[in-house]
């Protein structure tokens, strides 16, 4: 009974990490700002032999489509992936994230923010793989930051220290228009 019971303890380990390495593979939220590493998936540390940066116009109307391209750059690795999102000064998510026609088949929305469907394979020196995407700014005005993390991958489909990842240095968006402010106290 006790070898019975250790087998299925792990059965159940393995297919939990066999589960958890399927979703990585297929992009994952909530790492803009806590990067790649760790928690069995990539390298430990944010490492510069990966770049990611971001080109788009940084001062846009309010409620308007904004297209952006996000780029991952690695000198040697076959493969690349990300997780993006925007937010406003105050840490809350902002505007809406949008999937322009024809990205739909690399990038999608998952709990409010973009990552890839699967890994992108990386062409040309350095090594480059590209997502375009849509941000629809707020009404409101004022600035807002896109955060992200990509990685860049050897395609093993395995936890590997030398996947090496990277953040995005933070970009912020300006959001056209005049915000009032009530006057405090003392300015009364």
């Amino acid at each position: 009974a006790e070898i019975w019971s250790s087998a299925l303890q792990m059965t159940i380990v393995l297919c939990v990490a066999v589960a958890s390495a399927a979703a990585y593979r297929d992009g994952i939220s909530g790492y803009t700002q806590v990067g790649c590493g760790g928690r069995g998936c990539h390298g430990t540390q944010p490492s510069t032999l990966t770049t990611v940066s971001l080109t788009g116009n940084l001062t846009v109307d309010p409620n308007t489509a904004n297209s952006f391209t996000l780029t991952v750059q690695h000198s040697s690795q076959a493969y690349a992936g990300f997780d993006l999102a925007v937010f406003d000064q105050n840490g809350q998510p902002a505007g809406n994230l949008l999937i322009p026609p024809g990205q739909n088949t690399y990038i999608k929305l998952l709990s409010g923010e973009l990552t890839h469907t699967n890994r992108r394979t990386m062409s040309g020196t350095p090594r480059t793989a590209q997502w375009q995407f849509q941000w629809r700014s707020p009404a409101r005005p004022g600035k807002y930051v896109i955060r992200a993390a990509g990685n860049a991958v050897n395609g093993d489909n395995a936890a590997s220290p030398v996947d090496e990842w990277n953040f995005l240095t933070p970009v912020t968006v300006t959001v056209r228009g005049i915000v009032i402010v009530s006057p405090t106290q003392s300015q009364t």
